[in-house]
C-alpha cells in the first residue's frame, strides 16, 4: 500500500512511499524548521518573544498524508497529480495563555492627579495615562503570522484611557 505517483505535499514527492515512509520523510524536513521560530511583540521600548515551541506550532503532517493517501485513490489518473500543502496547528490555550500575561503586563488602570495639603503647601501629584491591550487585534496578529509560517514582529495595538482628573483642570489652578 504505497501513495500513487505524482503526489507530493509542500512540494516534496511522497510517490511510491507508505504513510509511515512518508511522515517519517517530512518530519525529517520540517520538524526542527519550526522550534526556533519566533515572534517579537512591540509596545513603547517593551517587547515580549513568544516561541513557536511555547504554543506547541507543528505541521499537521498526518492530515497531509491522508489527504495524499486518499487523493490517490479517487478520480482519473491526471486528476491524482496534485501537491497538497501542510497545515499548521498550534496549542489556542497556550496562546490564549501568553495573551494573558501579556495583558497583565501591558494594560495599567490610569491614575488621578491628586491634591493634597502638607505643611501648609499644595502638592499636585501628576495623573497618570492608562493602557488596555487590543487582546482580539493581538491574536490575530499573531495566528495571521503563525499560519503563514512566518516570524516577524507585531506592534501590539493598545488604546490609552485617561484620567478623570488631570492635573491642568481648574480645580488645580492656583
Amino acid at each position: 500500500n504505497y501513495i500513487y505517483e505524482g503526489i507530493t505535499i509542500d512540494n516534496v514527492d511522497v510517490s511510491l512511499l507508505t504513510k509511515e515512509q512518508a511522515e517519517e520523510k517530512l518530519k525529517k524536513i520540517y520538524i526542527d524548521e519550526l522550534s526556533n521560530k519566533t515572534i517579537i511583540l512591540n509596545h513603547n521600548l517593551d517587547s515580549w518573544t513568544l516561541s513557536y515551541k511555547d504554543i506547541d506550532v507543528k505541521y499537521d503532517i498526518k492530515k497531509a498524508i491522508d489527504e495524499a493517501w486518499n487523493i490517490a485513490r479517487e478520480g482519473k489518473p491526471k486528476e491524482r497529480y496534485n501537491n497538497i500543502s501542510l497545515d499548521l496547528t498550534f496549542s489556542d490555550d497556550k496562546l490564549l495563555t501568553f495573551i494573558e500575561k501579556l495583558d497583565k503586563e501591558v494594560s495599567q488602570e490610569p491614575i488621578d492627579s491628586i491634591l493634597t495639603r502638607k505643611n501648609g503647601t499644595f502638592i499636585i501629584t501628576n495623573e497618570q495615562v492608562g493602557y488596555v491591550l487590543d487582546t482580539s487585534n493581538t491574536l490575530l496578529q499573531i495566528k495571521t503570522l503563525i499560519e503563514s509560517g512566518e516570524t516577524g514582529n507585531v506592534t501590539l495595538s493598545v488604546q490609552e484611557t485617561l484620567p478623570s482628573i488631570t492635573n491642568s483642570q481648574p480645580a488645580f489652578s492656583p
